[in-house]
C-alpha cells in the first residue's frame, strides 16, 4: 500500500493516460516514445531508492560502487525528457499542439522529480558511506548529466552505445566539443539543473525545519 501512495505513482499514471488518450484521439503513436523515455528515467530512481534502504558495510562497498556507475549511466535519461519539446517542431500540428505541450510538460515534470529525488537519495547515501565530498560529487553528476543530453538529442546516441560502439561515441563526442552549439546547450542545461537542485535542497531544508 505504501508503494501505491507514492506521489510519483500518480504522476506516472497520469503520463500513461495522456499518451493513451492522444493515441485514441489521433489514431497515431507519434509520442509513444515518451513512455520508453519515462521507463529509462525511472530505472535510476528505483536503483537509488533500493540502495538507500540497504546497509553497506565495508565488504560490500565495491558492489555499491558498481551500482553507482550503473545509476549514473542511466540518470541523464531523466532530465533528457525536457529536450523532447524539440519534437513539437516536427511531430505536432495546430490541432494537437496544446495536448502535446501539456503531455511533454507532464513527462518532463515527472522526469525531473525522479531526477532530483534520486540525487537527494544519492547525496544522503554518499554522506552516510563516504562521509566527505558529497557536494562536489553532486555538482559533478549535474555536469555529466548536462553533457550527456547533447549527444542523446543531437547526435542520436543512446546510453548503451557506449558499450556497443565506443569508438564512434568517443569520436562523435570529441567532434561535438569543438562545436559552439554543444556549449550553448550544455551550459544552460547545467545552470538550470543546478538551480533546480539548489531549490529542491532549500525546499527540503525548509520542510525539515517546519517539522521540528
Amino acid at each position: 500500500m505504501r508503494t501505491l501512495k507514492h506521489p510519483l505513482v500518480f504522476l506516472i499514471l497520469l503520463d500513461l493516460i495522456m499518451v493513451a488518450g492522444r493515441v485514441l484521439y489521433t489514431s497515431e503513436i507519434t509520442y509513444a516514445f515518451l513512455v520508453w523515455n519515462l521507463l529509462l528515467a525511472l530505472f535510476p530512481f528505483l536503483l537509488s531508492s533500493w540502495a538507500q534502504q540497504k546497509q553497506w558495510p565495508q565488504g560490500k562497498r565495491l558492489w555499491l560502487l558498481a551500482l553507482g556507475f550503473l545509476w549514473l549511466f542511466f540518470l541523464p535519461n531523466a532530465p533528457y525528457i525536457l529536450s523532447d519539446f524539440y519534437h513539437l517542431r516536427t511531430k505536432t500540428d495546430m490541432a494537437t499542439i496544446w495536448i502535446d505541450i501539456l503531455m511533454i510538460f507532464s513527462y518532463s515534470l515527472t522526469g525531473l522529480m525522479m531526477f532530483y529525488w534520486s540525487l537527494l537519495q544519492a547525496f544522503e547515501l554518499w554522506k552516510k558511506v563516504i562521509k566527505r565530498g558529497a557536494e562536489p560529487f553532486i555538482i559533478a553528476v549535474l555536469l555529466l548529466c548536462s553533457i550527456a543530453i547533447y549527444p542523446g538529442r543531437y547526435l542520436r546516441l543512446n546510453s548503451w552505445d557506449l558499450f556497443t560502439q565506443p569508438d564512434e561515441v568517443l569520436s562523435a563526442f570529441l567532434t561535438a566539443l569543438s562545436s559552439s552549439s554543444f556549449w550553448r546547450i550544455t551550459l544552460p542545461y547545467f545552470l538550470f539543473l543546478t538551480l533546480g537542485y539548489v531549490f529542491v535542497r532549500l525546499l527540503k531544508s525548509s520542510k525539515s525545519s517546519t517539522l521540528r
